[in-house]
């Protein structure tokens, strides 16, 4: 390592290779660098060594190991304060050998790095503390549309809990189970608005895991209905069966049946259907025994039509006895 240079040389350097100069500095500092073949090959050596530690893959710590490091730094801070122990005289005479050892390149562009990001830090407003964090309206933030992207965070559903990141004008994390108001709220809206089917498909399905609700039920309905992705109105309708076939499921298998091109979608409407049948369905039902392209939907039609003429037939009979 060139020992021509000053330290302030050095400093200079440094700064120049991390690109925190000012432009007159740096004009400068470029007009001595051309002329200064020493200050060039330490340039060069900054700029590799710098290179060498943006490349070098760090391994991750799990949080396992990180809580343990935050363990052990707590027990030697404590260690330290109880101590309260006084700096002998001698240690500042090894503190002053330290500074007056040469060091490696490497070690001063840390070292400026660091201090770098130490007045960065310093500079920060201390933010104060309040008692309570402030209630979110989820719901009043998806009808005013202050939502941004919703995703699914990536370490998904494993424990039971349900995990977001939603991008709003402040930054939210939301978390908790398919029966919490503000996650089923959620998972509505994505079910319902979201452009992407993936997700569309992934919240239906976690839906599942929800008590069964009037609400659930309308949105389920809705998808039923109205989405475009096969895959979602099959899960939609096969979570409808296990609610209360009533009128409004009634109505929606009706219409599915008479209009949905998906055979196995026409099938768990047939299903449903097949649990209620009244005779405000035979209309529709004489349609699907003759139109419907799937014969064993054909046939499942034209059983429950002969059913419905026994039944009548059986009424009859009771009426004139």
């Amino acid at each position: 390592m060139p020992k021509s240079l000053s330290d302030h040389q050095k400093k200079l350097a440094s700064l120049y290779v991390l690109d925190a100069l000012t432009e007159a500095e740096q004009i400068t500092f470029e007009n001595e660098l051309a002329q200064n073949e020493n200050l060039h090959s330490y340039i060069r050596t900054l700029e590799s060594t710098l290179d060498v530690t943006s490349s070098a893959e760090m391994p991750v710590p799990d949080e396992f190991e990180i809580q343990s490091q935050r363990n052990l730094l707590r027990t030697n801070i404590d260690t330290i304060a109880s101590q309260k122990a006084k700096i002998a005289p001698g240690i500042w005479e090894q503190i002053k050998a330290w500074i007056q050892t040469p060091t490696p390149a490497w070690v001063n562009l840390a070292s400026v790095a660091a201090a770098f990001a130490l007045g960065l830090y310093m500079m920060k407003p201390i933010p104060q503390q309040t008692p309570e964090k402030p209630e979110i309206d989820i719901k009043e933030l998806l009808r005013s549309g202050q939502l941004g992207q919703i995703k699914f965070a990536d370490n998904g559903h494993r424990d039971g809990q349900i995990r977001f990141a939603v991008e709003s004008r402040q930054d939210l994390e939301l978390s908790g189970t398919a029966n919490d108001e503000l996650i089923t709220n959620l998972l509505f809206y994505l079910l319902l608005h979201d452009q992407n089917p993936g997700k569309r498909l992934k919240a239906v399905k976690l839906l599942q895991n929800a008590q069964p609700a009037q609400e659930n039920k309308m949105v389920l309905v809705s998808a039923l209905l109205t989405d475009s992705n096969p895959g979602i109105r099959l899960k939609s309708i096969r979570l409808l069966s296990t609610y209360e076939p009533g009128k409004i499921i009634q109505d929606a298998c009706m219409k599915v049946l008479l209009e949905d091109e998906n055979e196995a979608i026409r099938l768990s409407a047939m299903d449903i259907i097949e649990m209620v049948p009244n005779s405000s369905m035979i209309p529709a039902l004489q349609v699907v025994s003759v139109l419907d392209e799937n014969d064993f939907i054909r046939d499942r039609a034209q059983e429950l039509l002969r059913a419905f003429s026994l039944d009548e037939t059986d009424s009859r009979v009771e009426a004139k006895s």
